[in-house]
């Protein structure tokens, strides 16, 4: 398996259409830069997002999953494949795809990046920023096994991705936040059942001081 340089995928590019609409700018270091989308669906939401300008954002918030769909339509020759990531730049800030880290020789149509926020803040996202690489490798010869599965062809985030995610996810900061509170909250009747104790202790005693006294009194008045 050979990956492709930056001048083969300019040449295969006039040849087999790889990457539609095609920038020359998006290649460097062997890679094409796919971009965002106008498609997005984050968990916290009921439905996708739908971009109809060509600008708009998404923000995938600390804890939450998100499908992406790119802009560019991609085509894998029958005897080629490609290997899918997310720019280090994005990766620091904490956003990993989850999705998978390949695609199928033969496939056709838009990518759809699932991606999950393990990062401590909100993960702000726009139409048209490049943001996922894409490198494209030679297999040998006789490969035959073509893709022909469900995901060729897609152009749209379906009503069933949206169900498969749906739903809201704690984010382990919330989590956190949610120990923190039951923490505080049972140290709080804690410090309010030693009172408790502290005062019937001190009534307890005072009682049986005096019954002690009783009985004391009602023995010597007997002895008298």
């Amino acid at each position: 398996m050979a990956f492709w340089g930056t001048d083969t995928i300019r040449i295969r590019q006039v040849s087999d259409y790889l990457v539609l609409p095609f920038d020359n700018t998006r290649i460097s270091n062997g890679q094409y830069l796919l971009s965002v989308g106008p498609e997005s669906f984050i968990t916290v939401n009921e439905v996708k997002t739908v971009m109809n300008s060509n600008y708009g954002q998404i923000s995938i918030e600390p804890g939450q999953f998100a499908i992406i769909l790119t802009e560019e339509t991609v085509t894998i020759p029958k005897n080629s494949i490609g290997f899918i990531s997310i720019r280090a730049a994005i990766k620091f800030r904490g956003l990993v795809n989850v999705s998978g880290f390949h695609v199928d020789p033969g496939f056709t149509g838009r990518l759809k990046f699932a991606v999950y926020n393990a990062g401590p803040k909100p993960i702000v996202l726009e139409r048209g920023q490049a943001a996922f690489p894409i490198w494209f490798a030679d297999m040998d010869n006789g490969n035959s096994d073509e893709y022909n599965g469900v995901h060729k062809d897609q152009r749209h985030i379906t009503a069933d991705d949206v169900n498969m995610l749906r739903g809201q996810i704690a984010s382990p900061n919330a989590l956190k936040k949610e120990i923190d509170d039951l923490r505080h909250e049972y140290e709080k009747k804690y410090i309010k059942l030693e009172h408790y104790i502290t005062i019937i202790y001190s009534v307890g005693g005072s009682l049986l001081a005096i019954l002690s006294a009783i009985i004391l009194k009602f023995l010597f008045a007997k002895i008298k």
